[in-house]
């Protein structure tokens, strides 16, 4: 080869490992720039952004449809007219399918209890709220120290409001001290196990747990018979059985292993990929002339050295829920936070509540799963999420910032309409011919 020759073909490698380097620059570029748009809500990716990640979307437009609820519900009450149609104000029907309780104590600041009511049973057709039984369960010693007791609209619209027996001295007693100590820990495991026992003595097939303090997205109810449904066909084949069914998780409890560089096993995964490209380009060299062998060593060295660790780092670093969110349907899942939203078969309660009172103390979420594993017992999952913890005042002296990290991202991205056609098109298959 001439000396003009040999010029000329270092030239066009160097061209060439430019014009590649230029490319992998640019998409790298066009990426980070995708995910500081898109994955900033997710607090296990590098784009985290903290002052965005927590941007109401959903979640307001469905605290606006709960708030028009009330808003209807204070009008008939009032004798005023209703809006276009006569609110439906069924209860459950003679065998409701869920018995469901909601929690609360009176929070220092806003209340959280009257829109999580009003937005579990806005937009529930006639069946649907005829198949739940709804409770809310006011767990202050004294229920009228808490300003939302006794609100007519509630007694209008849910099953039973029940409070501590205010008969029974010794558990009043009880619930006093430890709302003077501040004795959360004990207390919350008391309110939990008064609130199953309450649903249990019910006699519905499922016992369904929220705190006071969550938003319920539209078609909510429609979507977890359906997915009792589908964990009754999962487990068929084994005879392992399960503890509960989660409504609501976080990103926190879903994302890879470690944020750290390195922490996933970047660089083994790294090294693979860069084997079987090498390995690949060994078997091809035997095919190729001397210059193609000259530009895919430039090549080569590119790629193994720079592209594919930085693309293996930023798949890893742009968070797992944003990069590979849960499939909708129900999951066996060992992990999740926390206990906004979780429904229990009625066998399986008993035993949970003799766990929890032997326990006295804890926290409920850790307990429960503690409890499972003990009793080896599957723990299930619900995507997409159907609830949103939107309390920041704690009743526990959770600092704020903690208490809002209790989020759901993908509930905020949530489609009203979209999930409004959903509700109808389960509603008429799994209650057509007025079979609920």
């Amino acid at each position: 080869m001439s000396l003009s020759g040999t010029n000329s073909f270092g030239i066009a490698i160097k061209n060439s490992s430019f014009r590649l380097l230029a490319a992998f620059l640019t998409i790298y570029t066009l990426l980070i720039t995708y995910g500081r748009a898109h994955f900033y809500r997710d607090p296990g990716s590098i784009f985290y952004d903290p002052d965005r990640a927590y941007a109401r979307q959903y979640s307001d437009y469905r605290q606006a449809e709960a708030e028009r609820f009330i808003e209807r519900q204070i009008r008939a009450i009032e004798g005023r007219e209703i809006d276009e149609v006569q609110e439906n104000v069924a209860k459950a029907g003679r065998e409701p399918t869920i018995c469901t309780s909601f929690a609360t104590l009176r929070r220092h600041g806003e209340q959280y209890i009257e829109s999580s009511i009003a937005s579990a049973l806005e937009g529930l057709s006639l069946k649907e709220r005829e198949d739940l039984y709804v409770s809310i369960f006011f767990a202050n010693s004294n229920p009228e120290y808490h300003p939302s007791y006794q609100q007519p609209w509630l007694d209008r619209v849910v099953d039973e409001v029940y409070t501590h027996p205010l008969d029974d001295q010794e558990r009043l007693s009880r619930v006093q001290d430890l709302e003077q100590a501040g004795n959360y820990s004990a207390k919350g495991v008391l309110d939990y196990t008064y609130g199953l026992r309450h649903c249990y003595d019910k006699g519905t097939p499922y016992i369904l747990m929220f705190e006071g303090d969550v938003i319920i997205a539209d078609g909510w109810f429609v979507k977890t018979m359906q997915a009792l449904d589908d964990a009754q066909q999962k487990l068929k084949k084994s005879a392992q059985q399960w503890l509960y069914l989660r409504l609501f998780n976080q990103e926190r409890s879903t994302g890879w292993g470690s944020r750290r560089i390195g922490g996933n096993n970047e660089h083994w995964i790294t090294l693979a990929i860069v084997a079987v490209i090498l390995c690949v380009a060994t078997l091809s060299r035997g095919r190729g002339s001397s210059s193609t062998l000259s530009v895919d060593s430039w090549t080569l060295l590119l790629i193994c050295i720079l592209i594919v660790p930085s693309f293996v780092i930023l798949f890893f670093q742009a968070g797992k829920a944003s990069l590979l969110p849960p499939r909708p349907g129900v999951f066996e899942q060992g992990y999740g936070c926390c206990s906004q939203a979780l429904l229990f078969p009625r066998e399986q309660v008993p035993l949970l509540i003799d766990y929890l009172q032997d326990r006295d103390h804890g926290q409920v979420d850790l307990m429960i799963n503690r409890h499972a594993r003990n009793q080896d017992l599957s723990r299930l999952s619900l995507y997409p999420v159907q609830v949103q913890h939107v309390g920041i005042e704690s009743v526990r002296g959770t600092k704020k910032d903690e208490a809002q990290a209790v989020w759901s991202m993908a509930f905020e991205d949530k489609n009203p309409a979209e999930l409004r056609r959903e509700h109808d098109g389960l509603v008429n298959l799994i209650y057509r011919s007025g079979d609920g």
